[in-house]
């Protein structure tokens, strides 16, 4: 084991024994196995469950919880770090036009998002950096500042950090049997599992912070997918809304997923949202965020539906 402390900077470091890892923030060490026939990623997440299943029978698990507190307890009493601070300002170009109180609210969340989360290194990542954690914290709490909970993406255990794209065989939602078809396998830069674990890879969130603006970013994405599937059930109608609301969104996002499967283009729209209801919602998300302004004057139907939803209007951020 080690001793876990933070320094100056709010980054949590594990003081281990030479030739053991320091590893930030709850990264935990890769499993050093695969089970036959499966993926890189697949065998990342079960090597997670495993692990979780062994921490428990190791007493592991008090200790984690322990640690846990520690970090909450830390993220309540101390200021948010500059550090920190710097580097949303860096990659974070929203973080510059929030009014105060968003900013104030993103901050808080980000702190409570580091103190819950793991992050784990995979595909060849020796470490998830200060850089890394942060910047995928900010996007991801952008989602939720706008919202009471305290607690942000409760469920979501850990954030899978890949340098690259990673190759992934895991079932992907469709009109098939129970809403899923099964791929051969491809490339990915981004994978929500509902398991309660989520994959990114670095140099694409890289690539949406070079050409931030342009209706894309990986993070706003895939956690679109985490929150789209609060209510067990992604389908690109999130739950929370009364039957009403419900309605309406179901009839305007219909709407906009009709046009998009029909002309392979609408709006700001990615067309990749015409894969299925549940990805309209991402990219659209993705848009609302990163292409606010064309957003709310080409889709104002669907403009309506997240402002309410997110409780924020990133069209009116100066």
């Amino acid at each position: 084991m080690g001793t876990e402390r933070a320094d100056e900077h709010g980054n949590f470091q594990t003081e281990r024994p030479v030739g053991e890892r320091r590893l930030f923030f709850r990264v935990i060490p890769r499993v050093p196995w695969q089970i036959p026939g499966m993926d890189t990623l697949d065998a990342t997440l079960a090597g997670l469950l495993v692990f979780g299943a062994a921490s428990v029978a190791a007493t592991g698990l008090f200790r984690r919880l322990r640690a846990s507190r520690r970090r909450r307890e830390w993220m309540r009493d101390t200021p948010f770090p500059p550090r920190w601070r710097k580097i949303l300002r860096r990659n974070l170009p929203a973080y510059h036009r929030l009014p105060d109180g968003l900013r104030g609210a993103l901050e808080t969340k980000v702190k409570r998002f580091l103190a819950d989360k793991t992050f784990e290194a995979c595909g060849g990542l020796e470490t998830v950096s200060d850089d890394m954690a942060v910047t995928v914290a900010g996007y991801a709490c952008l989602l939720v500042c706008g919202r009471a909970q305290a607690a942000p993406f409760p469920g979501l255990e850990a954030i899978l950090m890949y340098p690259d794209s990673f190759y992934s065989t895991a079932p992907t939602r469709g009109d098939g049997p129970e809403g899923v078809r099964t791929a051969s396998g491809e490339h990915r830069v981004g994978e929500y599992d509902p398991r309660g674990a989520l994959a990114l890879s670095w140099r694409e969130i890289r690539e949406n912070i070079a050409f931030a603006g342009n209706g894309r970013n990986v993070v706003l994405h895939e956690f679109a997918h985490r929150l789209d599937g609060e209510d067990a059930v992604v389908d690109g109608v999130p739950g929370g809304m009364s039957p009403e609301r419900r309605a309406a969104w179901r009839r305007d996002m219909g709407a906009a997923y009709a046009r998009l499967r029909e002309d392979g283009h609408h709006g700001v729209l990615d067309p990749y949202g015409a894969r299925e209801p549940a990805e309209l919602f991402a990219v659209a998300t993705e848009a609302f965020f990163e292409d606010a302004v064309r957003f709310r004057t080409v889709h104002p139907e669907i403009h309506g539906h997240f402002v309410a939803y997110y409780g924020l209007d990133p069209a009116t951020w100066h």
